[in-house]
């Protein structure tokens, strides 16, 4: 598989709720324990914990806790993603990151991936009482995988297929003083614009080529002066725009395509995000879903795609975010977002230097110590 045709698949993910009966292969779940091992996180804390559900019965129990995820009784495997529960924003910017990984993971080696909420406290006490999830742990989600059937309709009652014209949610003009622009979104469309013709299929194809390309996804925060091509730019945010999100409208984009406007959104944390001035292009997130998990989470998702995307593209990508309220009201007086509307980060996009392409991200946490099977074995769990 090459990467115009991964850029392709990803474009085509969509959630999954019903499944064949037949099981994953250890071979294949390693490998998505691995592509979700090597997820990005704020000062690579790496705050989760996995554990993966195989038993029927436990999964019965998980899915009769709402009638919305009923259909998790049925799934191959289920990945619940624990979190320490220290910062619940970044916490699940982070988990919509690592789903969002999966999921893509999963499309390209020829499996499906869904994802299911404990909504309120009593779902997730009784869901972390099941899986011996201790009390100061969160537990907000798991990830359902599995081979999809493609004879049953995955979303029953929901319309989900077409997007929302890019420009609709794309404020992007080639004036670098662009500010951002939204108008009321219209109906849904069924334009995936250059990416209407879904290409080769991928199911079958290599998943060490998968693998590898998903490992290798860093946070750059060096750029060289060599600007981002409108082609590359638009392939950019035709991914993030097939992002599915949990509400409608949740993100709007904003492109910039000058240093002058990137400067000075990067200035108003002072020196902890100065590095995104060197970027050309930065796509600033505008989060108008109500709930703070849920945003927080649909942000984590298109900040994920982007990232992947840019490395397809042979570009560099780094997240930035703005700061505390203050910090965040100034971003938004600059780029003339609606006070009301929330924008706490921006994708910052362009050519890595060849000193970011050999530095290190950091390592990560021995898979043993963060996937668990059946029931939450904190540090010791073992693979």
């Amino acid at each position: 598989m090459d990467k115009q045709q991964m850029l392709e698949a990803m474009n085509k993910v969509r959630q999954t709720r019903i499944y064949l009966d037949k099981p994953v292969s250890k071979q294949d779940l390693d490998a998505l324990l691995e592509i979700a091992q090597w997820t990005g996180s704020a000062r690579n804390t790496q705050p989760w914990h996995f554990v993966v559900v195989q038993d029927k019965e436990t999964l019965g129990k998980l899915a009769a806790l709402r009638p919305n995820i009923d259909w998790v009784a049925n799934v191959p495997v289920a990945i619940a993603l624990v979190f320490d529960g220290h910062d619940t924003v970044l916490e699940s910017f982070d988990e919509g990151r690592i789903f969002e990984r999966l999921a893509i993971a999963a499309k390209v080696m020829g499996l499906g991936a869904g994802t299911a909420w404990f909504l309120g406290d009593d779902e997730e006490a009784a869901a972390k009482r099941m899986l011996n999830v201790p009390e100061g742990r969160v537990l907000h989600s798991m990830v359902a995988l599995g081979y999809v059937d493609k004879s049953a309709n995955q979303l029953p009652g929901r319309n989900y297929v077409g997007r929302k014209p890019l420009a609709e949610i794309a404020g992007a003009t080639r004036r670098c003083n662009d500010r951002y622009r939204a108008r009321v979104l219209g109906p849904e469309t069924n334009e995936s614009q250059s990416f209407r013709n879904p290409g080769p299929k991928t199911e079958g194809e290599s998943m060490t080529a998968v693998l590898e390309e998903l490992r290798k996804v860093r946070q750059s925060r060096k750029f060289t002066g060599e600007p981002v091509t409108d082609e590359q730019l638009q392939q950019l945010l035709e991914v993030a725009q097939w992002t599915e999100l949990a509400e409608y409208p949740a993100v709007a984009f904003r492109r910039h395509s000058g240093q002058g406007t990137v400067a000075r959104v990067s200035a108003v944390r002072g020196e902890s995000i100065k590095w995104a001035a060197s970027a050309p292009v930065a796509i600033a997130l505008v989060i108008s879903a109500k709930g703070e998990i849920s945003g927080a989470f649909d942000e984590g998702r298109v900040t994920e795609r982007l990232m992947i995307a840019a490395r397809l593209l042979g570009l560099g990508a780094g997240t930035a975010w703005y700061g505390d309220a203050n910090q965040q009201a100034r971003a938004k007086a600059l780029l003339g977002i609606p006070t009301e509307l929330t924008a706490r980060s921006m994708v910052v996009i362009g050519h890595p230097s060849p000193a970011a392409e050999t530095s290190s991200n950091g390592g990560r946490k021995p898979l043993a110590d963060l996937v668990s099977y059946e029931r939450y074995d904190g540090e010791f769990g073992r693979v």
